[in-house]
């Protein structure tokens, strides 16, 4: 055998030049073969893919309506949609100017605050507003270090929710005007990036701490959303909605828990969320309609007064007292009365009827419609008292708050 002969065979079986063409070619023939027995799929083009300009639109009236239906007064609403609106325009190049919509929205509605926010952050992040992230609620009670602010802006998100600055007043002036300080600070340098909103249901403490700072409050007040109450029919509907879905509830029933809505709700110091669901759970258990106590007529309070021992001199001023106040409402305020304190003290032992006084002072001014609930709120000094330094003026003005335009004894 010739030698290069001889090689040639040795490389074709160990490399297998010869057998590749071969096979391959039987390989082609498998696959060809294979393919004309898979099954066709053919996929049709969607004709009806809705454009962007279309998808925009549809988010735009989504996000109006649920701003409409917001327990919000309507200049706050109309403030709202612009907002809203601006951010759409900002994405499509309409408007050039980038605008950080930090804002202070005042309401003692829980759910009006989590609406308010979230509209906020899926419009942000829909049009790539903000960097895309969440929304962060922080309490003040929870910020011990102004310092502690660094780190909430610098986290993962882009709009920063700021609540409870009843915290701020069992802090001295100097914490204050650095948290103030770290504030402007962080929302300066996040200008473009995070959304800050300040959240309280005391408008007058938010603007008490601002109003010195020029920089803050025109930041802040620029875009303010002013909560309200929804009225008695409001809540109604709401709670029978509720009720519906578990229960069938008869026209008579209806009736009852309008008239149980009408008595209690303008007088209830819960919020409209706790005053909703409480009831519903409430009827829902006991399939009925809860007894709720009249209000009392002015003879009907004196009587109650009267069947006191003694009390001689407290009895004759709250009975002046009554003619002052009836005298006032009849002029309809034009008669103008120096001097007139109606902040009150009860001395005397345990057992006198100090409270009992108290509370028949309630339902006298409630009465005359001088204050705006029929609602007494007892304290102790366990209620006022912290434990820990710091701690009792946040503590009081708590008690104090919710004691505002009602009556209240500290005992």
């Amino acid at each position: 055998m010739d030698k290069n002969d001889f090689l040639k065979g040795i490389y074709d079986d160990f490399f297998g030049t010869n057998k590749l063409p071969k096979e391959n070619q039987e390989l082609a023939k498998e696959i060809k073969e294979l393919n004309n027995n898979f099954p066709k799929i053919e996929v049709e083009q969607q004709e009806n893919y809705a454009p962007i300009k279309e998808q925009k639109d549809e988010k735009m009236k989504d996000i109006l309506n649920k701003i409409d239906e917001l327990y919000i007064d309507e200049k706050s609403k109309e403030l709202l949609k612009k907002v809203i609106e601006y951010v759409r325009k900002y994405n499509e190049k309409i408007e050039n100017k980038y605008i950080s919509f930090d804002m202070c929205i005042f309401t003692n509605n829980k759910e009006t605050i989590n609406i308010i926010t979230d509209i906020l952050n899926e419009i942000f992040n829909y049009f790539s507003y903000t960097e895309h992230g969440r929304k962060e609620e922080i309490s003040l009670y929870d910020i011990d270090k102004v310092e502690q602010l660094n780190d909430i802006y610098n986290m993962q998100n882009n709009i920063i929710v700021l609540k409870d600055f009843e915290a701020l007043n069992g802090k001295d002036n100097n914490f204050k005007e650095k948290f103030l300080y770290k504030l402007d600070e962080n929302t300066n340098k996040f200008a473009n990036k995070k959304i800050t909103v300040l959240y309280s249901k005391n408008k007058e403490l938010i603007e008490e701490l601002f109003i010195n700072n020029e920089i803050l409050k025109n930041k802040f007040f620029d875009f303010k959303i002013i909560g309200i109450d929804p009225d008695v029919q409001d809540v109604y509907e709401e709670i029978l909605k509720k009720v519906s879905e578990n229960m069938e509830i008869k026209e008579e029933l209806q009736i009852k828990l309008l008239d149980y809505i009408s008595a209690t709700y303008p007088n209830s110091n819960l919020s409209f969320p706790n005053y909703r669901d409480e009831l519903a759970e409430k009827i829902i258990f006991n399939k009925e309609i809860p007894e709720y106590e009249k209000d009392k007529s002015m003879d009907e309070i004196f009587a109650e007064l009267n069947e006191l021992v003694g009390l001689k001199k407290v009895k004759t001023m709250l009975k002046d007292l009554v003619s002052l106040i009836e005298l006032k409402n009849k002029t309809k305020d034009s008669l103008k009365i120096k001097n007139i304190n109606l902040h009150m003290v009860f001395l005397g032992n345990p057992g006198t009827g100090k409270t009992t006084v108290a509370r028949i002072v309630s339902q006298i001014l409630y009465n005359l419609k001088y204050i705006k609930q029929n609602k007494l709120i007892e304290v102790s000094s366990k209620d006022l008292v912290a434990e820990y330094v710091g701690q009792t003026a946040p503590k009081t003005m708590a008690v104090v708050e919710k004691a505002i335009r009602r009556s209240f004894i500290c005992r």
